[in-house]
């Protein structure tokens, strides 16, 4: 996960992590920046929660 306003690991950055790594994907959470855990929780918590299963 990415925050969309992160400028110190932009969502272009996660998103070429996640190209090298198999089977990685990326989700922008909206209106956050570097800490989307902590600044858009709710948000954070449903995109890991749907994740996990998988």
């Amino acid at each position: 996960m990415a925050g969309e306003h992160d400028v110190a690991a932009t969502p272009a950055i996660a998103q070429g992590m996640a190209h090298s790594i198999a089977g990685a994907q990326l989700q922008v959470i909206a209106d956050a920046a570097h800490l989307p855990n902590v600044e858009r929780h709710a948000a954070f918590d449903t995109t890991l929660l749907a994740f996990l299963p998988r």
